[in-house]
């Protein structure tokens, strides 16, 4: 389950979803895939309108708001030496139009297409390195670039411990670390746990406004239930 809730000035937007994955093994890698659906809930709040006759603010006392469904979809395919993967989001092309238009790109949320693959080397029985890349593009016409790649290069230290740096096309740099607690000591942490922390620092014209730059920390914990196997009787 994801849920995003984004505010900017008077306008906001909750988009929660739900995902679901499944994978078949295909010879000596696995084939996976993703599917998500939700919604998406646009909303504009305390306006100051100047032209009462304007329709799209009609009887609403500068408060607006609109629900539509959105979906996503996923393949990925992973072997011990590569991976690579293709998805999309916002595949119904969910409209924000407050006022019920439809016409043109009034308030409709783009298709987002992903790109991503990756190849493992193994520097030593301890060490691996990771470089891989993400490329994005969006069916936006408003934007400047509608294309955009993130180059990235990742080492890591027995599955345990992890860190590396990326590099967005014309936007950020980041760099990222991580450790697999499970791996570290299996005895206190029975299933895997992973913690990470990041930070984007942007290199176009963002420092302008957010000189900050970006954090992000996550927490996993994938839980694997044990099957009961029933031991056939035989007379």
């Amino acid at each position: 389950m994801n849920v995003q809730n984004d505010r900017i000035g008077i306008s906001g937007n909750i988009r929660p979803d739900l995902s679901f994955g499944y994978y078949i093994n295909v010879k000596e890698g696995k084939l996976a895939f993703g599917l998500s659906a939700g919604f998406q809930q646009y909303r504009v709040n305390n306006l100051l309108i100047q032209d009462v006759n304007d329709p799209t603010f009609t009887n609403t006392n500068g408060n607006l708001s609109r629900i539509t469904p959105d979906f996503g979809f996923g393949i990925y395919y992973s072997k011990q030496r590569y991976f690579i993967g293709l998805s999309a989001r916002h595949l119904n092309g969910a409209g924000r139009s407050l006022n019920g238009s439809t016409s043109g790109d009034v308030g409709v949320v783009a298709r987002h297409y992903y790109l991503t693959a990756g190849y493992n080397i193994e520097i030593s029985d301890k060490f691996m390195l990771t470089p891989s890349f993400l490329s994005s593009y969006s069916e936006n016409r408003n934007l400047a670039n509608n294309f955009s790649t993130d180059i990235a290069l990742k080492l890591e230290y027995k599955e345990m411990v992890w860190f590396g740096t990326s590099y967005r096309t014309r936007d950020a740099i980041n760099f990222f670390v991580g450790v697999n607690l499970g791996k570290i000591n299996a005895d206190i942490f029975k299933e895997n746990i992973k913690i990470g922390y990041a930070v984007d620092w942007s290199v176009g014209q963002l420092p302008l406004y957010n000189s900050g730059g970006t954090h992000e920390i996550f927490i996993s914990y994938d839980y694997i239930p044990k099957v009961k196997r029933m031991m056939p009787k035989f007379k």
